[in-house]
């Protein structure tokens, strides 16, 4: 048996002691009623799971390669609202491992040059770590964003990896699709046929989005976002906007999928897809399962908490 609780223990004594106090008093009933409730959201917190030691293993015949901008522009603020196009992508890549678990997966990062940072692998949790510690270069090194530079390490690192029989190849392509070094956008189509299913997700809006800086690059406050120097000083705010153009020709000259990603839910689509390509096998490596127990206590909470609805609707 196992926890992890969700919110901090010394917030929910905090809570109990306030709620003894003020509402518990010296009325025995009330106090056993406070600790009654604080009890059960102590266990409800904990999130006790139980362990299964002897789960098979099953994997997947999907070999998932991401290949994934970390440009500058990719910190624009402009996702649902004001969230990093860069925070968006980690999170939907996380869950995109997640759904199509069993699988073994790479990663290639790309900015002013590409390079493979994950091998293929079939332990997850090293891609899920890396999702979350990839950043952007620091402005004084950038050179412009060029959405062309990953696409000869794409290429040898897929076609030279020798899948072994009835595992199938899969592609997430994922951009904002700027080019900002004047550069002109090269054909991917060399691309095409090197995989079974292949997905370009596209971040950012029309609008654009401001990109906020490493703090300790400037020394002002007005200057902790990138700053436009092309129109002169005083200098304004650099704006990044997605190029779908560009997104949409390397889909076609890839034969593959293409997403325009505004909120979480648009991954589903390119989810559902690749999990047609999927195969389960049980292999004979044993691990540990884990199972959410922390609900039983909720429905005795439930019902204390019904009975006390009733009361008090039956009082006014």
């Amino acid at each position: 048996m196992i926890f992890s609780p969700i919110i901090p223990i010394w917030i929910l004594i905090l809570l109990f002691v306030i709620s003894l106090v003020f509402f518990g008093g010296k009325n025995i009933k009330k106090v056993l009623l406070v600790v009654a409730i604080f009890a059960l959201l102590f266990l409800i917190n904990l999130r006790f799971k139980s362990v299964d030691n002897n789960a098979k293993v099953s994997s997947s015949n999907l070999d998932i390669m991401f290949v994934i901008d970390t440009s500058i522009s990719m910190a624009a603020e402009d996702f649902n609202g004001n969230e990093r196009r860069l925070d968006a992508l980690m999170e939907d890549c996380d869950t995109i491992v997640s759904e199509l678990s069993g699988s073994k997966y790479g990663l290639i990062v790309f900015s002013n040059e590409a390079r493979i940072v994950v091998p293929y692998t079939s332990d997850s949790n090293i891609v899920k770590s890396y999702l979350k510690s990839i950043s952007i270069p620091i402005v004084m090194y950038a050179k412009g964003t060029d959405i062309n530079t990953p696409l000869d390490l794409m290429y040898d690192t897929i076609s030279n990896y020798k899948s072994k029989d009835g595992r199938k190849k899969v592609l997430f392509f994922i951009s904002d699709g700027e080019i900002t070094n004047g550069e002109s956008l090269k054909s991917f189509s060399k691309m095409k046929g090197l995989v079974d299913y292949a997905a370009v997700l596209g971040y950012g809006t029309s609008q654009g989005g401001y990109m906020k800086a490493f703090e300790y690059q400037y020394a002002s406050k007005e200057m902790e976002y990138v700053q436009d120097r092309s129109q002169g000083y005083p200098y304004k705010k650099a704006v990044s906007k997605i190029d779908e153009n560009n997104l949409k020709k390397i889909a076609r000259d890839m034969g593959a999928d293409y997403v325009h990603v505004t909120s979480h839910s648009d991954i589903s689509s390119v989810i559902e897809n690749a999990k047609k390509e999927m195969v389960f096998e049980d292999t004979e490596e044993m691990t540990e399962s884990y199972s959410d127990t922390y609900y039983y206590y909720a429905i005795p909470l439930l019902i204390i908490l019904a009975v006390l609805f009733i009361r008090v609707k039956s009082k006014i």
